[in-house]
């Protein structure tokens, strides 16, 4: 989504930035303020995104037809067309995907049979957020901040999951069928094999996916069917695995065995680390022998 200023809006109007740039998408921070303006302002939407509100109330304008936003309510547009903005304060939260990560959801869940993804001259539609989309918007915002590529993909193609759904009124979890199973399991163990020998760097969705060659949609989905664990929790585990066994065997610092084992974060992996094994990185060693 693009916003296109006029001459009677000052840019102080807006704060306007992409908070994370991944493989296939962007989450961008869009706050403004045109409660001043006498005249709306004009954007331009160049590509399939979602729009979440975060605070504010204001309407915008697209093919005669207004959208009201505010908190509990979001809008799933698709590309190539021009909005008009009203003068109000309000802050969002979009999140813009790629030309072709949207033709390979189209194809993969046959989104062409559906009446808002089939008709043209249905460019956006507004929808009721749910308490799980608000949920995993939160999340998304956080991990960011605190986490690793591979979990920023999950939630946001798992925000994105829960959107769709919310149009087709039908799961689009995939069920592997038995004729393709080999491929599945090949899939699997080629994404198993990858994070083992990789997990101390920050392996994307995208970048894992091709390994296996599949889409990062379908990987998502597969990979926990079969394991029981989405792909950035399986990584989390093989990471804390290989943690606990060099603060077990070796005398490394704490900081060092953190940094080698694939977090980025110390006082995440401390917190991390506590958690799931009921005690401190620091007294892990005494308490193991």
């Amino acid at each position: 989504m693009v916003y296109n200023n006029n001459q009677s809006i000052s840019p102080d109007k807006i704060i306007s930035h992409y908070t994370y740039q991944g493989d296939f998408y962007q989450v961008k921070d869009w706050t403004f303020d045109y409660a001043g303006n006498k005249t709306n302002s004009k954007g331009y939407n160049d590509c399939l995104c979602f729009v979440l509100v975060r605070s504010g109330q204001f309407t915008f304008d697209l093919c005669n037809k207004s959208y009201e936003m505010h908190t509990g309510r979001l809008v799933i547009d698709k590309p190539n067309y021009e909005y008009s903005l009203h003068p109000a304060p309000g802050q969002c939260s979009i999140f813009n995907f790629t030309d072709d990560f949207y033709a390979a959801i189209t194809e993969e869940y046959n989104l062409g049979k559906v009446s808002f993804f089939s008709n043209k001259n249905i460019l956006a539609r507004m929808l009721s957020s749910t308490a799980a989309i608000d949920y995993l918007h939160y999340q998304v915002l956080q991990s960011i901040h605190e986490s690793g590529r591979l979990e920023i993909d999950t939630l946001v193609l798992e925000l994105l999951k829960q959107i769709i759904e919310e149009i087709t009124n039908k799961p689009l979890d995939i069920l592997p069928s038995s004729t393709g199973k080999t491929n599945h399991l090949t899939a699997i163990e080629r994404a198993k094999a990858y994070m083992n020998e990789h997990f101390p760097e920050d392996i994307s969705l995208l970048r894992l996916s091709r390994y296996c060659y599949v889409s990062p949609f379908y990987l998502s989905r597969l990979f926990k069917s079969f394991t029981g664990l989405p792909p950035h929790k399986y990584l989390q585990e093989v990471r804390f695995k290989h943690a606990a066994m060099l603060i077990k065997h070796s005398d490394m610092p704490i900081m060092d065995i953190c940094f080698s084992s694939g977090f980025s974060n110390t006082d995440y992996f401390s917190a991390a680390f506590t958690k799931k094994f009921k005690v401190p990185p620091s007294r892990y060693k005494s308490l193991s022998r």
